[in-house]
């Protein structure tokens, strides 16, 4: 019986869709061509329905297929349709069909996918004609003379006060939402869904979004809210009342969104499996390098070892050559680079003759989702990988280090940790090629994809079961059961002395001696795609922050990055900049779990 059981559970596991191409991408069809359509649609700023009218015409002649094919692509096109019926007709004519319709898509459409989309449907439904009508009927969902809600309305009146309607991106609403949201009717939360519905709904899109942001757990709850309004409501009510919704959930979206439904690898390349007749140009990048370089020897062991990072824009790429040649010099063998543009592809590419066939350039587009993606295909050709993300140095060759520790203490999976906090860091892990670690990985990076919200490193965390969350442990599909992929063995790399990091983080810091440290973690900035200025928390004063990527990569002495590399301690300005995250001491055990009181996010 276990084993029948056990064969169900793997069946379901394989059918289940890791990657599910919400974007049609990849979708063929004899209808239409979802992927240009889509394109075509970010790079129109006029006439963005008048231009989309054959196509609008086409999905509607075939709906039933195009709703198989590409939901999204229907939602879009209702979206536009309903906007033509409203100029022409108001409430009355096509205006019903295609609002009801608009419901049932805000009611099958999981609020993550709508984030995480490329298709416009909330910028297009964020759109002034709606405020053009005065309908009574509309007079009693703007809660007006309601106490509980008149100071939270008089929030979004005084933010459209400047241009005569709602602008999510001008004054300081945002923090006043929040304020009010987690305050004042906190205490009368199901009431205050009753008594004015629509300003409830606005509070809950606040709370998702500051739920995103810190303890992602509580994203679901507000999100079953906000889709139970969104399919009960009208798209003239949504947008057209004094309750701003579509504009603010339009705002969520662009401020909570981490990454699109993007992979520069192909689902059969992820899981060890790649189709050679259909190889992504990122994997063909990979495979190059991976399949000539020679195993690492370390004491008694000879495995395949390698370090990945990744790079992107003129910011970062300007210092890939002295980070290659920094590499080098401390003596990594291996050293594989996504590069994330064209610029530092091409600027990686000039840096071959350094390693010879020990570097990788990998094409790629802009994702947090690299630094997970770029490890696991590196798994499924049997590496071993410490991933480091760009805003390292190296001050000796970590490879020993990372191998004693994992094959002397059998540790499947290693992380980076904060010096004054039990918090994980994913800016510095390595991956030991094991078969829980590549199905442990799969499930994290399937999680990331489909949660475009979630933060990396308390993804890690969560997956971990280190300390923070994103969804209670009965939701995630890792853990002891039978039916879960197992967490690989794993334990912290030391943060005292050896990996260290910045105080540009309250909990980072070192203490020990300079001879001792291996890497130094910048914390320099963030990585996502998101544009969140509004939410995102940073934990030192802005006096306390030192430019670090450009006081050692861009370093005056070339002699730091040459063969017999210097010592950054040997430079006074160096040491200064290393003396100014030194504790005196590293806090007494048990060290506070993290969360996001304790936040080690930059």
């Amino acid at each position: 019986m276990i084993l029948i059981f056990l064969i169900f559970v793997s069946q379901i596991l394989a059918q289940r869709e890791l990657f599910p191409d919400y974007d049609c991408r990849h979708v063929k069809s004899e209808i239409l061509d979802y992927n240009a359509w889509r394109m075509q649609l970010a790079t129109t700023t006029d006439g963005l329905i008048e231009k989309s009218a054959e196509t609008l015409y086409t999905i509607e002649n075939y709906r039933a297929a195009a709703e198989n094919e590409c939901p999204l692509a229907v939602f879009t096109a209702d979206a536009m349709r309903v906007i033509v019926c409203w100029i022409q007709h108001r409430e009355q004519g096509c205006y019903g069909d295609f609002a009801a319709r608009l419901q049932t898509h805000f009611k099958t459409t999981k609020l993550e996918v709508l984030i995480g989309t490329e298709w416009p449907i909330l910028a297009i439904l964020n759109n002034n004609i709606w405020l053009a009508d005065d309908a009574p009927t509309l007079y009693h969902y703007n809660c007006i003379g309601v106490p509980e809600f008149t100071n939270f309305l008089s929030i979004f009146e005084q933010a459209s006060e400047r241009f005569g309607y709602f602008h999510s991106e001008d004054g300081d609403w945002f923090n006043q939402a929040v304020a009010f949201s987690f305050g004042e009717i906190e205490s009368n939360w199901q009431q205050a869904n009753v008594i004015c519905p629509l300003g409830f709904l606005a509070a809950n899109i606040v709370k998702m979004c500051m739920c995103a942001w810190t303890e992602s757990i509580c994203f679901a709850n507000h999100a079953w809210y906000v889709i139970q309004h969104l399919s009960q409501h009208r798209i003239h009510t949504l947008a057209g009342s004094k309750w701003p919704i579509i504009s603010i959930l339009h705002f969520s979206q662009q401020h909570v969104k981490r990454h699109n439904f993007h992979l520069d690898f192909n689902i059969r390349e992820l899981t060890g499996m790649p189709d050679f007749h259909n190889l992504s140009e990122s994997y063909q990048a990979v495979a190059s390098t991976a399949l000539i370089l020679n195993k690492v020897k370390h004491e008694d062991l000879n495995v395949k070892f390698t370090i990945a990072t990744v790079v992107h824009g003129e910011e970062f790429s300007k210092y890939l050559p002295r980070f290659v040649r920094r590499a080098l010099s401390v003596g990594v063998k291996s050293l594989f680079i996504f590069t994330l543009d064209r610029l530092s592809y091409e600027k990686c590419r000039t840096l071959k003759d350094y390693y010879s066939d020990g570097l990788a350039c990998v094409p790629g587009h802009k994702s947090i989702m690299n630094k997970f993606l770029l490890p696991l295909v590196l798994l499924q050709f049997d590496y071993d990988v410490l991933w480091l993300d760009f805003d390292t140095f190296l001050f000796q060759d970590p490879t020993p280090y990372i191998l004693s520790q994992a094959y002397h203490d059998d540790y499947d999976l290693l992380v980076g940790g904060a010096f004054a906090a039990e918090c994980v860091c994913s800016g510095i892990m390595y991956y030991k090629a094991k078969k829980v670690v590549k199905d442990w990985l799969i499930e994290l990076v399937s999680w990331m994809y489909n949660h475009p919200y979630e933060h990396d490193q308390k993804l890690v965390s969560a997956f971990l079961f280190a300390g923070e969350r994103v969804a209670f442990p009965h939701e995630l599909p890792v853990g002891d059961e039978e039916c879960k992929r197992k967490v690989p063995r794993w334990g912290y790399l030391d943060a005292g002395n050896m990996f260290i990091g910045a105080r540009h983080v309250d909990v980072a810091g070192w203490t020990g001696r300079f001879e001792d440290i291996v890497v130094f973690h910048f914390f320099h900035g963030r990585s996502e795609t998101s544009e969140a200025g509004y939410l995102q928390n940073y934990t030192r004063e802005e006096s306390d922050w030192l430019p670090l990527m450009d006081m050692f990569y861009g370093h005056a002495d070339e002699k730091l990055f040459a063969s017999q590399a210097r010592m950054p301690w040997e430079y006074d300005d160096l040491q200064s900049a290393l003396l100014k995250s030194r504790w005196e001491a590293r806090p007494p055990d048990p060290l506070p779990k993290c969360s996001e009181t304790i936040p080690l996010t930059l």
